[in-house]
């Protein structure tokens, strides 16, 4: 019984094949003949991709991917304008503060000096005096705008015939005194 079976097994196997060979064009021959003449590279890769399996490597290349992808899908045209904005505004900065580096070296040598000006400004700004010196500041202020040149030129009158008067009166009172 089992060279029945045996020979009924050779015969599905011989009417598989014949399918198989049936189903194959000379291009799909050619294809797999190209892919026999591959197997030695194509063992290669197999045994370098279970390396990388072992190694934890490849589970890593894949998370990076996703990672890339994550971030490829971030990068929306709108984000990318707010990125360019964002690094416009630190090339200002940037450009702004190499203007100005020796004045900011400065003002951190002067870092002492400026903590008690500030401690001082609180200081007079708690007690009201702060407020005081900004008034008398802008009260200042407001006369020297008064006194244009046609101002003081008309005081310098006042004051010269105030001087003559007090002459006059002056030589008067000797003369009654007299």
């Amino acid at each position: 019984m089992e060279e029945i079976s045996a020979e009924k097994i050779e015969k599905l196997e011989e009417l598989k094949l014949e399918k198989l060979v049936e189903r194959l064009d000379n291009k799909k021959i050619d294809e797999l003949v190209e892919l026999i003449d591959q197997l030695p590279s194509i063992n290669e890769i197999v045994k370098t991709l279970l390396q990388l399996k072992e190694s934890g490597v490849l589970d890593t290349l894949v998370e990076l991917s996703y990672l890339v992808k994550a971030i490829r899908d971030m990068l929306t045209e709108d984000n990318i304008k707010n990125f360019a904005e964002i690094l416009g505004n630190l090339l200002e900065l940037s450009e702004a503060l190499s203007k100005n580096i020796n004045k900011l070296k400065e003002l951190l040598r002067n870092i002492d000096t400026v903590n008690d000006l500030v401690s001082t400004l609180q200081q007079l700004k708690a007690s009201g005096t702060l407020d005081a010196i900004i008034n008398v500041a802008y009260f200042l202020k407001a006369i020297m705008d008064m006194l244009n040149d046609e101002a003081i030129a008309n005081l310098a009158t006042t004051i010269s015939s105030v001087m003559d008067s007090l002459k006059l009166l002056q030589t008067l009172t000797r003369g009654l005194s007299s």
